[in-house]
């Protein structure tokens, strides 16, 4: 489990650094990690896989707010116009 970890972390600091500085987090890790438990959880659904429309809607709820936003009307709409003239 440790070596699969180890080895992620540094798939993903592929990018960023040489041979020898991904040896030295290599190592780095491992005395990091001697002695450490690392025990299987259940995996946390990432947060792109979240319905961002139902995330929106249950924060309102909690807020309190159940209003949507008000928009003024376009200059396009012209005589559609839902706000009153002053006029």
């Amino acid at each position: 489990m440790k070596n699969q970890i180890i080895n992620e972390i540094q798939r993903k600091m592929l990018p960023y650094l040489n041979n020898e500085q991904l040896l030295h987090l290599k190592a780095v890790l491992e005395a990091s990690f001697q002695g450490v438990i690392i025990e299987m959880g259940e995996e946390q659904p990432k947060a792109e896989e979240q319905d961002s429309a139902a995330a929106f809607i249950t924060a309102k709820r909690i807020e309190g707010c159940s209003c949507l936003l008000y928009t003024s009307p376009s200059p396009r709409d012209g005589l559609l116009s839902r706000m009153p003239s002053s006029a």
